[in-house]
């Protein structure tokens, strides 16, 4: 009776300890073999660190570390359960590697592993195979495990090295660098830098295509594609020109001569260009991608989200105004100034100076001019009052947009630099300084009351739109990645688990860049998830113990925190390569509507989508894979708003056949949440009109989207004064 007494008292005490621990210990525990197993098993636990030491060492334990309240310890299996009925045990954790919020994370909240398994209605399992990976970046490890296959082959089919000089293996075609192909990296005769940027392009390439053999975990996207990479040369002074078309020129050809399909994907960029796609790289781009099916182009949207350096507005007789800084890193003050040929026709402008921001600081300014009247060649004007302050105009005309670019060579870098306006039209412009801590070069804070500068009523302020990286961005079938937050914590090399609770995990990611393009079209396309994804790390990091003792460098030291909208394009990129491979013949256009018709809509990104930060929402790659039945198509079909800016209301006339069912237009502010909503039976005709009224908005910039049987039919923006 006091054996059966016993027994029962001890199971009563095993479950009652089971309650602080999780599912995996409350797992063990139900083992039979775990009461007499001495086996060391890893747990966290929580609770004051100098009594779970004290515990864990009488239990011939090791206790390992504490971070917080949290202690990391080796444990006797079969010390487990009477360790864990200890009232100074809170909580107790061992979850196994694979468990892990690492890149297993990246492929849940993308919806990826669902095609990796083949679940139904696929047909099968897709991991890449028969796709090229393409990558202009900052090179690759190929030494690398997770870039190699199970027989230690390298899975790079080609590299092109922009750095290296020229060769004997320089690519003919393009005249610079060199290039291997896998024989030549198997033999090691590649001897392109693998430290890079940190491991830059190891990041992306990893995200998209890690097969995951260094740990076991980490896998990217599509783990049996085979990888092209270019190593871009940022550090090249001018830049080599067109290096990005040139690269992915280079990869199309090496995937026609392989019969591949190919996915490139675009994780860099910089803020200069006219941010419309109408450039000629943008345009040269554009046709190798819709050159052929079986091509496809992912670019990271940029990483200069939230900050105020876009100015646009629409001119008037009134004499507008705004602020630019000189930029000390620069050297100079430069402004570069984009706008539609007819928008640009009747803009006057000119350049002026203010000591500082009191009613006496004006100094002078240059003659109004306009654009049209500058020479090609450019010109020289002078700054009146300020003889040793020279402005010099630059001006191009490219598929019917106006390039204005203005250079400011000064004596004086303390000074504001006025950029004026009247007349008519419109126009665009960002700017972005070069030194750490001023990120936007215009004014737009502390401004000077109107008893203190009287034209201040007149001042325009920049926002924090268009704030996208590179003109190729914003080309239709480009997709163009937003980036969210994927995960908050990771275990370190020394398995610690480390904690960054700075911004919520699937929240966008406060910098990520946002739209529309300069001509008013909807970038970025989806959101994926960018900060806080684990990603291959250079082997000669990986071997560094100095880098193995960062909180960022993942268990098992081959991984580390990647981040931004470069490790989101990677993602779907990846989702581009199995898509490939279940469609070899698709087209960018139609990958582009799969996977924002698939987009995810949540509390988070809300239900006003489009909108110009989440894009149509969060990637879901299974979706994307298995099709879209009710779809939201864009049609853009010709239409005007006039008069905009407007102060009362302003009409939206539609030209073209529609159907007798109801248009809908939606009013959004620039962070994308509707403040109003119209919907009016269409006529049926060639020509509908709708009214939009103030309503109570107050001034400011707004985006209007009309939609009819789900189709978008146009979307624009509003100025409301």
């Amino acid at each position: 009776m006091k054996n059966i007494l016993l027994i029962l008292a001890l199971l009563h005490q095993t479950v009652f300890a089971q309650n602080n621990c999780d599912v995996a210990i409350r797992k063990l525990l139900r083992q039979p073999e775990t009461t007499n197993s001495t086996k060391p098993i890893p747990i966290l636990v929580q609770g004051n660190p100098d009594k779970i030491k004290t515990l864990t060492e009488a239990a011939n334990g090791l206790f390992k570390y504490a971070a917080g309240n949290i202690s990391s310890i080796n444990l006797p299996a079969n010390a487990i359960a009477n360790f864990a009925g200890n009232p100074a045990v809170i909580r107790m954790e061992s979850r196994s590697p694979r468990m892990q919020l690492l890149n297993d994370t990246m492929r849940v909240n993308n919806n990826i592993n669902a095609i990796q398994q083949g679940l139904p209605p696929l047909a099968q399992p897709f991991d890449g195979s028969g796709i090229l990976c393409g990558f202009i970046d900052a090179g690759i490890d190929f030494n690398h495990p997770d870039f190699k296959d199970s027989n230690g082959n390298t899975r790079v089919a080609w590299l092109w090295d922009h750095k290296k000089p020229v060769g004997a293996n320089t690519p003919a075609a393009f005249g610079y660098g060199q290039e291997w192909d896998s024989t030549a990296i198997n033999a090691g005769q590649c001897t392109q830098n693998t430290a890079l940027a940190y491991g830059h392009g190891s990041f992306s390439a990893g995200i998209t295509a890690g097969n995951g053999l260094a740990t076991g975990f980490n896998q990217g996207c599509a783990p049996k594609a085979d990888l092209l990479v270019v190593n871009y040369d940022f550090d090249a002074s001018p830049g080599i020109p067109n290096a990005i078309a040139d690269g992915i020129n280079y990869m199309f050809t090496k995937a026609d001569a392989l019969g591949k399909p190919c996915v490139i994907n675009l994780s860099l960029g910089d803020l200069y260009g006219s941010f419309d796609g109408k450039d000629l790289e943008a345009q040269a781009i554009d046709n190798m991608l819709h050159a052929k099916p079986g091509r496809l182009i992912v670019a990271a949207a940029g990483n200069w989200g939230g900050q105020k350096a876009h100015l646009s507005y629409q001119v008037n007789a009134d004499t507008n105004w705004t602020w630019f800084k000189y930029d000390p890193a620069f050297g100079q003050l430069y402004i570069e100034l984009y706008g539609d040929s007819a928008d640009m026709v009747n803009l006057n402008f000119a350049l002026g100076a203010d000591a500082n921001t009191t009613a006496a600081s004006f100094l002078g300014s240059t003659a109004f001019t306009k654009v049209t009247q500058i020479p090609l060649s450019g010109t020289y004007k002078t700054i009146a009052g300020l003889p040793g302050d020279t402005v010099f105009y630059d001006v191009d005309k490219f598929n019917g947009v106006y390039a204005l670019y203005i250079n400011i060579i000064t004596q004086n870098p303390t000074y504001f630099w006025r950029l004026m306006t009247t007349g008519s039209g419109t126009f665009g412009l960002r700017n972005y300084l070069f030194t750490a801590g001023l990120p936007s070069g215009m004014v737009s804070d502390n401004l000077p009351s109107a008893s203190i500068v009287p034209n201040i009523i007149h001042y325009r302020l920049p926002d924090s739109l268009a704030s996208l990286s590179n003109s190729f961005n914003c080309l239709d079938d480009v997709v163009s990645v937003g980036n969210y937050v994927n995960m908050n914590s990771n275990y370190d090399c020394q398995n610690v688990l480390r904690f960054n609770p700075v911004s919520p995990v699937g929240d966008l990611a406060p910098n990520s860049s946002v739209g529309p393009t300069r001509d008013g079209r909807q970038k970025p396309d989806i959101s994926a998830t960018g900060n806080y994804t684990m990603a291959p790390l250079p082997m000669v990091f990986v071997n560094d113990v100095a880098w193995q003792q960062l909180p960022k460098m993942n268990a098992g030291c081959y991984h580390y925190v990647a981040g931004g909208t470069s490790a989101a394009a990677p993602v779907v990129a990846g989702i581009g390569a199995l898509y490939l491979q279940k469609n070899p013949t698709a087209t960018a256009a139609q990958f582009r509507q799969h996977i924002i018709c698939a987009a995810k809509q949540d509390s988070i990104t809300g239900t006003a989508l489009p909108n110009y930060r989440w894009g149509y929402g969060k990637a879901d790659g299974f979706k994307t894979l298995i099709n879209c039945v009710n779809g939201i198509n864009e049609v853009d079909i010709p239409h005007t708003v006039y008069p905009n800016p407007f102060s009362h209301a302003t009409t939206l006339t539609l030209h073209g056949a529609l159907n007798t069912q109801t248009i809908t237009v939606q009013i959004a502010d620039v962070m994308g949440k509707v403040v109003a909503l119209i919907k009016q039976q269409a006529l049926g005709g060639d020509v509908n009109t709708i009214t939009i009224k103030r309503n109570g908005l107050s001034a400011g910039i707004y985006f209007y989207k009309a939609m009819q049987s789900n189709k978008i039919l146009a979307h624009g923006k509003l100025v409301l004064q």
